[in-house]
């Protein structure tokens, strides 16, 4: 749920308990899994590693200061989804199902970071 303090500015606090399965906290941090890795090796953070079979008909979004933009079709290179350097601050995609399960398998398949 966000909370607004000033224009711009947006805080997400999480729910007490995940809301597809409820026997697991709402927030947290995961320890480091290669599985959990959403960007490919390299120098450039910006090339996701997507399935496209799950993702490559969904429409993303990029925000920044002053607009919504939707990413083109040609956001999707050979292997990998390119997101853009600029003018993107956040990427939001209109999840379907398989999306919802993908993300699902992928936080159940993890462990919550202890101190």
């Amino acid at each position: 749920m966000p909370h607004r303090r000033k224009k711009g500015s947006v805080i997400y606090v999480a729910k007490p308990k995940l809301s597809f399965d409820r026997s697991y906290a709402g927030g947290g941090a995961f320890e480091f899994n290669e599985r959990l890795r959403l960007t490919k090796k390299g120098p450039t953070k910006s090339r996701w590693n997507l399935d496209s079979e799950i993702f490559q008909d969904l429409t993303f979004f990029c925000y920044n200061k002053k607009e919504q933009v939707e990413l083109k079709e040609d956001a999707w290179k050979e292997g990998y989804f390119q997101s853009p350097m600029w003018p993107c601050q956040e990427i939001v995609i209109l999840a379907d199902e398989l999306v919802i399960q993908w993300a699902s398998d992928l936080i159940k398949g993890a462990r919550l970071w202890t101190d």
